[in-house]
């Protein structure tokens, strides 16, 4: 997974999409991200179906958030920040 990443991060450099950065290196955080969010997501998936109060643990929409959070404030250029 790492490697297709880092091949979609080379192109987006290469487009200026994404600030310079070693794409092998920022492949493996957010791979990291991913998984551990996905983690969290799937951990508290029986607690939501159990009919927990909303915001206990980790819902899908929060994944989504933070990692668009994470690609906005660590890879986007200035210009193609949302």
């Amino acid at each position: 997974m790492a490697c297709d990443v880092a091949d979609v991060l080379r192109r987006g450099i290469d487009q200026g999409v994404f600030r310079p950065t070693d794409p092998d290196d920022a492949a493996l955080r957010l791979t990291a991200l991913i998984d551990g969010l996905a983690t969290q997501v799937l951990a508290a998936a029986p607690v939501m179906e159990a009919g927990a109060e909303p915001g206990a643990g980790t819902s899908p929409e929060d994944m989504q958030a933070a990692l668009l959070a994470y690609v906005d404030a660590t890879l986007c250029t200035p210009v193609h920040r949302g």
